[in-house]
């Protein structure tokens, strides 16, 4: 076992909730765009707001930018709720 799963695997020992375990941390979420990742990235900004960042990788589409697809996905219905709550927490 690396060094990164026994690190992962202590801070999954010492959190008393999956909270916990992921206030102050970073995610990378790739397919973002996609019916489960949108599902994906609204949970995790809805029920985890400690994490730090959540950055989205976007690949262009043949008639979409990056630029178009994030704009897209930011406008999904799905967030709606969060932008109730909380503004506009996605940005750019």
């Amino acid at each position: 076992m690396d060094k990164t799963n026994i690190e992962i695997n202590e801070k999954l020992n010492q959190s008393d909730s999956i909270e916990e375990f992921y206030s102050d941390t970073v995610i990378l979420l790739t397919e973002a765009t996609g019916f489960v990742g949108k599902g994906l990235l609204e949970k995790l900004m809805r029920v985890f707001p400690r994490i730090t960042a959540i950055f989205i990788l976007l690949r262009p589409k043949k008639n979409q930018t990056i630029e178009e697809r994030f704009k897209k996905l930011v406008d999904d219905p799905v967030f709606e709720f969060i932008k109730a709550k909380h503004g506009s927490p996605i940005v750019s």
